[in-house]
């Protein structure tokens, strides 16, 4: 699972990068239009440019729509990327638009400050090795940008489908409505995924493998000293549970470790299916990910009482930790 994961934040920098490298081209292309646009020509300069930058055909079927002034917007309809041999295609995206600032652009910059991504349906390889293409192409023109910031990025029923062909399954990432913000910086005309710096935030609701729930994810690129600070936050539905991973994601001997320390709290009666509320408990504790372990060094339990139980009941709420109780061990769940 933990190799998985490695894998999917690698493909997420990917991306990333795409999505900044399709800024680039959209930007670029209204702005070396004539006032009288010609839109087959930024329809074919657009298409041309995303295909070779991506490595995959891409095409625009539907209507287009730039503005300059007083705010920069585009607006591009059923966009289709990856043709395959019976014509049809591997990805889409229904409709995108965004607005961006116009000062910073004179200065080498983009700040989008709205962007709507509606109906993508993405599908992606991962290889056995867990390897993804690394290097994008950007032309002299697009070079010229360093810095771009997302402030909003609203993600509206998206899916995505990965096929990991280590472990020969599929997995499915559905009804996506999520927010994302990143800030990639020092862009360089040989862009690779180390070209990918700064903060990185998702969150929202969605459903993977069938499962719905909300999650949240902040990271922060590139790795230092090959470390990637990861915070996770994961609420499955209909459980009322909550869990929140905050640590460090490094390789040892390209091996993915994911270390620190982790917090949950659940409603134990409606875990169980009661009628009548128990209240909540919380776990604290520090966490290992390893070669497809789960490591547990320290742990602490507590019990809080709904407020309706009598007071007689409630001066000493249990708690349980490794220290006290419990023989200090090490809990290790093999998947």
């Amino acid at each position: 699972m933990l190799g998985f994961l490695t894998r999917i934040i690698i493909l997420l920098r990917r991306i990333l990068i795409g999505l900044g490298c399709l800024l680039l081209i959209a930007f670029s292309s209204a702005f070396i239009v004539p006032l009288l646009i010609d839109w087959t020509y930024f329809r074919d300069n657009f298409e041309q440019k995303a295909s070779l930058v991506i490595g995959k055909k891409v095409i625009i079927k539907g209507d287009i729509s730039v503005r300059i002034l007083p705010v920069p917007l585009v607006i591009l309809n059923d966009i289709y990327i990856d043709q395959k041999s019976d014509d049809s295609f591997t990805s889409k995206i229904e409709r995108f638009s965004m607005k961006a600032e116009f000062l910073p652009l004179l200065s080498g910059k983009i700040r989008i400050f709205d962007m709507h991504i509606e109906k993508p349906s993405l599908d992606f390889i991962l290889s056995k090795e867990g390897n993804v293409q690394e290097s994008f192409r950007i032309d002299h023109m697009l070079g010229r940008i360093h810095n771009i910031v997302l402030g909003k990025v609203y993600i509206h029923r998206g899916q995505i489908k990965i096929l990991d062909q280590k472990s020969q399954h599929t997995h499915l990432f559905s009804s996506l409505d999520c927010t994302l913000s990143a800030q990639i910086m020092d862009f360089d005309p040989k862009v690779s995924l180390d070209s990918v710096k700064g903060s990185v935030q998702i969150e929202g609701n969605g459903a993977f493998n069938h499962q719905k729930g909300s999650f949240k994810v902040v990271a922060l690129f590139p790795a230092s000293n090959n470390v990637l600070p990861l915070k996770v936050k994961l609420s499955p539905y209909p459980h009322s549970f909550v869990i929140s991973l905050s640590g460090d994601l490094s390789w040892n001997h390209h091996q993915p470790v994911y270390a620190g320390s982790f917090s949950s709290y659940m409603d134990v009666s409606q875990l169980l299916k009661l009628d009548h509320s128990l209240g909540k408990a919380y776990i604290t504790g520090k966490f290992q990910f390893s070669e497809g372990n789960m490591r547990i060094s320290h742990y602490r339990f507590e019990a809080v009482p709904h407020p309706s139980i009598p007071k007689t009941t409630q001066q000493n709420p249990p708690t349980i930790s490794d220290k006290e109780s419990v023989s200090p061990a090490t809990a290790v769940y093999e998947q």
